[in-house]
C-alpha cells in the first residue's frame, strides 16, 4: 500500500488548505501597501503641520519685534538719547522679554549709544547691513545670522530708524533675537519619535536645533538647495533626502517671515522614513505569523483527521455555511482590528456604567498601558483627573438618556498624572441590533500642540500690551477711517472712558464737538494719504472737559504684511499739566 499520493484524501485537503491561504497571504499584503500609504501620508502631513506652526510662532515673534522697536522709536528717553537715562530703562525692559539679548540705541555713524547690556568699550556696527538698511530705507530691518558683540551666543538683529524732523534717520534703534531661545521655544511643538526641528538660513545654514541625530549648527542641511530656489517665492516645500548615515527621512519646510522682506528665515522639519513605517511594517509581520500559525494547525487537522470528517459527509453543508460565516466574522475583525491598531486617534467602546469594553492601541499608549486590552472592564476615573472623569461620565449618561450625540467638543482632559492634554471629542451613543442603547462609542483627536501654540502667543502679545498700556504717554491706533481700533489707558482717561470696549470703533466725532473732531480728523487723513510719518509735534490738546494739555505727537501709518498702509498709531508724550 502507498504511504503517500496525489489523489489521497489527506493530500487533497491539504492542498484546499494551501490554496485557502493564497488569498489571505494576497489579502495581507494588499492591506500591507494600503496601511504603508496611509501612515506615509500621515507622516508627510505631521511634519508640514509641525513645521507650520512653528514657523507661525516664530513669525509672530518677528512682527512683534518690529511693533516693539516702532514703539520704543517714538520715546523721548530713546529720541534724545542720554546714556544714563536711555541704559537704564533699556535694561529693565529687556529683564521683561528674555527672548532678546540686548536692546539699544545706534547713532548715524554707527556707534552704539546706549545699551541694556553696558559696554566696557566703544561698539559700532556701521559695517552691519541692518544697520545699513535702516538708514538707507528708513524702515524696519533684519540683519543676518551672527555672533553678538555683547555676548557669546548667536543672534539675529533687527533695528528701525529714528527719523528726526527734517525727515532723515538721524538714529537707528535695535534689538538682538537670542537665536538659542526660539530654539527652546520649539518645545512646545511635540514631534513624533525621530523627528527633527531646526531653523535654517535661505542658504540652508543650520542656525539652530531641537532633536535629532547629532549638533549640526553651522552646517548646511541637506535640502539646502531646495530651500534656495523656494526663496525667491518665499514659499515652503517638502521632500526626501539620504542624511549622513544613509539613512533616508522625508522633511518640511515652511517661511518664518511669510513675505517680508529681508528675513530669510525657515522652519524644517524632517523624520526617517522607517519610523513612519514601523507600526504598518509590525502589523504585517504579527498577521503573516497569525496566518502561518493557522495554515500550520489547518495542515496538521487536515492530514491527521481528514479520513474522519469526509466520513461526516451529512454535515458538510453546515460545515461550509459556518466556515463562510467565520470568514465574514474574521475579516470583520481584521479590519476593526487594522482601525483600532494604527489609526493615530483615541477610539473607544463603553457600557452604560461607562466601563471600557474595547479601544484603540493609541488610547492604550496615552494611558500607558502595553496592550488595549488592559483597559478592558476600567473607567475614566482610573485614567484622568477625577473633575475631568466625572465631567466626562455626565457627558455620557446624558447621550445614553437622549440619544443626541455630541460632536468636536473641544476641551481640557488631563491625564491622571496631571499631564497637560487637549483633544477634539465626538462622543456617540452604541446601539444594539434591535437599535436599543447600550452604551456609547467615541474618538478623540489629539489638539494639544495646537493649544500650547495658542497659548504662547496669547503670551507674548499680553507682555506687549501690558507694556503700552502702563505707558504715561497716551497711545491709541485707529483704521483707515479713523475708527478706533485700540488705545492704552492714558488715553481712556484722557478721553474720560471707562474700557477698551467704550472707545472701539468710533471716531473723534464721538467725543469732540465737530470743531474740534474735524481738524483732528483731517490731519490724520493727511498723514495716511502721504505715508510719511510726524514726528514729535509741539502741539496742544483739548480733552471732553475744555482743558487744554501741551504734548508732542507723532503720527505713525500702520501697515500690513503686504505693506499697505491700514491705519495709524498716534504717540502723544505730555509735556505739561491740563489748563
Amino acid at each position: 500500500m502507498k504511504r503517500f499520493s496525489l489523489g489521497s484524501l489527506r493530500v487533497r485537503l491539504c492542498l484546499v488548505v494551501l490554496l485557502a491561504v493564497i488569498p489571505s497571504l494576497g489579502l495581507i499584503y494588499y492591506s500591507a501597501r494600503e496601511q504603508r500609504a496611509a501612515a506615509n501620508a500621515l507622516a508627510w502631513q505631521d511634519i508640514a503641520r509641525i513645521a507650520r506652526l512653528t514657523a507661525e510662532y516664530q513669525r509672530a515673534v518677528i512682527e512683534d519685534t518690529h511693533q516693539l522697536l516702532v514703539v520704543l522709536a517714538q520715546l523721548p528717553v530713546i529720541r534724545d538719547v542720554d546714556p544714563s537715562r536711555g541704559g537704564p530703562m533699556l535694561g529693565k525692559l529687556l529683564g521683561e522679554y528674555p527672548l532678546y539679548s540686548n536692546l539699544g540705541v545706534v547713532a548715524s555713524d554707527g556707534n552704539v549709544l546706549c545699551s541694556a547690556i553696558p559696554l566696557k568699550e566703544p561698539v559700532s556696527v556701521a559695517d552691519s547691513p541692518w544697520f545699513q538698511q535702516a538708514m538707507k530705507t528708513r524702515d524696519f530691518a533684519v540683519g543676518e545670522y551672527q555672533m553678538s558683540a555683547f555676548s557669546s551666543y548667536p543672534l539675529l538683529n533687527f533695528g528701525y530708524p529714528i527719523v528726526g524732523s527734517d525727515d532723515r534717520a538721524s538714529r537707528v534703534v535695535f534689538a538682538s533675537l537670542d537665536i538659542a531661545y526660539l530654539i527652546r521655544q520649539m518645545s512646545f511643538v511635540l514631534p513624533a519619535e525621530g523627528a527633527e526641528l531646526a531653523v535654517v538660513n535661505r542658504n540652508g545654514v543650520i542656525l539652530g536645533q531641537t532633536g535629532g541625530r547629532e549638533d549640526r549648527v553651522g552646517r548646511t542641511t541637506p535640502e539646502a538647495a531646495v530651500i534656495k530656489e523656494a526663496s525667491a517665492q518665499r514659499g515652503g516645500g517638502a521632500g526626501r533626502f539620504f542624511d549622513s548615515t544613509g539613512i533616508e527621512r522625508i522633511y518640511a519646510f515652511h517661511p518664518i517671515g511669510g513675505r517680508r522682506a529681508g528675513v530669510d528665515l525657515y522652519v524644517t522639519t524632517s523624520m526617517p522614513t522607517a519610523i513612519a513605517f514601523a507600526d504598518a511594517n509590525r502589523q504585517l509581520k504579527k498577521n503573516l505569523i497569525a496566518l502561518a500559525v493557522v495554515a500550520l494547525l489547518a495542515l496538521v487537522g487536515a492530514w491527521y483527521g481528514g479520513e474522519a470528517i469526509v466520513l461526516r459527509r451529512a454535515n458538510d453543508d453546515l460545515e461550509r455555511r459556518v466556515q463562510e460565516r467565520t470568514k465574514e466574522l474574521a475579516h470583520e475583525q481584521f479590519l476593526l482590528r487594522t482601525l483600532l491598531d494604527n489609526v493615530p486617534d483615541s477610539i473607544y467602546f463603553k457600557d452604560l456604567q461607562g466601563r471600557f469594553l474595547r479601544s484603540s492601541r493609541a488610547q492604550s499608549k496615552r494611558f500607558g498601558l502595553s496592550d488595549p486590552a488592559q483597559a478592558i472592564g476600567k473607567t475614566d476615573f482610573d485614567f484622568f483627573s477625577p473633575e475631568h472623569a466625572k465631567e466626562a461620565a455626565t457627558d455620557e449618561q446624558q447621550i445614553i438618556q437622549t440619544g443626541q450625540p455630541l460632536i468636536s467638543v473641544e476641551e481640557n482632559s488631563p491625564l491622571a498624572d496631571g499631564t497637560e492634554r487637549w483633544v477634539s471629542t465626538s462622543k456617540l451613543p452604541l446601539r444594539d441590533a434591535r437599535g436599543d442603547i447600550v452604551g456609547t462609542f467615541g474618538i478623540s483627536r489629539e489638539i494639544t500642540e495646537r493649544k500650547q501654540a495658542e497659548q504662547a502667543l496669547a503670551k507674548e502679545r499680553n507682555m506687549l500690551l501690558t507694556l503700552i498700556d502702563n505707558l504715561p504717554d497716551v497711545v491709541f491706533i485707529k483704521d483707515s477711517k479713523g475708527r478706533y481700533v485700540f488705545d492704552n489707558a492714558a488715553h481712556r482717561a484722557f478721553l474720560a472712558v471707562g474700557t477698551l470696549d467704550d472707545i472701539v470703533g468710533k471716531t473723534v466725532f464721538d467725543f469732540y464737538t465737530k470743531e474740534q473732531a474735524a481738524p483732528l480728523h483731517a490731519d490724520d487723513q493727511a498723514v495716511l494719504a502721504g505715508g510719511v510719518p510726524v514726528l514729535n509735534r509741539d502741539e496742544y490738546l483739548t480733552d471732553r472737559k475744555g482743558r487744554k494739555i501741551r504734548v508732542a505727537t507723532s503720527k505713525v501709518p500702520y501697515r500690513d504684511e503686504q505693506r499697505r498702509i491700514v491705519g495709524l498709531v498716534c504717540i502723544s508724550h505730555v509735556l505739561g499739566e491740563l489748563k
